[in-house]
């Protein structure tokens, strides 16, 4: 349960949280997912608001690393989300790390909010 939130421990603790109110006797992986789920649902309206006041571009870097590529500013990835140039998923990451969205720590972009990591899959990474 915890590596579906990268074990962050705030939110291993939200997560545990909203999966003890879905348990009967016994945790069951479809207690896990329907806690996850419920989990999404209450942030739901935050992440949307969050998403809108994006550009396309920073948008798009963010299915990419919620898809977890490796190599953002790779032609291939660039042409597979849409992403323009390495020069603008340079600019769109620096945009990021100032929203406070993502982090990058030794050279690694990761989300700072594992849930909103997993909504962003849920919400658009199914399309593509």
């Amino acid at each position: 349960m915890t590596e579906k939130v990268e074990n962050h421990s705030y939110f291993v603790q939200q997560l545990a949280n909203a999966v003890w109110l879905e348990v009967n006797k016994t945790c069951t992986k479809e207690d896990i997912e329907n806690g996850l789920a419920k989990l999404l649902l209450q942030y739901e309206l935050f992440f949307s608001r969050e998403v809108d006041g994006l550009s396309n571009l920073q948008l798009n870097l963010l299915k990419a690393l919620a898809a977890d590529e490796k190599e953002l500013s790779s032609k291939k990835t660039i042409k597979k989300y849409n992403l323009s140039s390495s020069a603008s998923v340079n600019r769109s990451k620096e945009a990021l790390v100032q929203k406070e969205i993502i982090d990058v720590f030794e050279k690694k972009t990761e989300f700072i909010d594992p849930i909103f990591k997993i909504w962003i899959n849920n919400t658009y990474n199914k399309r593509i």
